[in-house]
């Protein structure tokens, strides 16, 4: 296993439970900051310099949120080294606008406080990210 396949997996055990209770804990001003986090994020381009920043924003909103003072050290980290490699860069337009309608579910569910919802919405984005032609071999350069 490469470093980024095992990061992958240790997404699917944080994120979709970062925004389970993010849902189930958010403040209102909570929730208001995700939704202004995302919208940020949407405004970017997979060939921009931003989206990287505005996703991790996001992120950070979420954990914050949820309130688990693990899962944000731990989402720091996450960020962090997911910031070496970039799927979606080389991924096609519709890759891109799937992974925005996919971080558009997320923010909903929380926004309305699904928590199970939440957390498959979440595990969604992940499983789509790990789904990308190009991520294999990114995951093997990497090793």
């Amino acid at each position: 296993m490469s470093f980024l396949s095992d990061l992958l997996e240790l997404r699917v055990v944080v994120e979709p439970r970062a925004a389970a209770l993010a849902a189930a804990r958010g403040k209102a001003s909570d929730v208001v900051a995700i939704r202004e986090a995302h919208d940020a994020f949407r405004r970017c381009s997979a060939q921009g310099s931003g989206w990287l920043a505005a996703e991790e924003v996001l992120y950070s909103r979420i954990a914050i949120t949820g309130g688990n003072q693990i899962f944000q050290q731990m989402g720091s980290a996450i960020r962090g080294a997911i910031s070496t490699f970039r799927p979606l860069v080389d991924a096609p337009h519709s890759a891109w606008e799937e992974m925005m309608r996919l971080h558009s579910c997320v923010v909903d569910v929380i926004e309305r406080r699904d928590v199970k919802s939440a957390e498959a919405a979440s595990g969604a984005v992940i499983e789509f990210s790990i789904s990308l032609p190009n991520i294999e071999a990114i995951t093997a350069a990497a090793a």
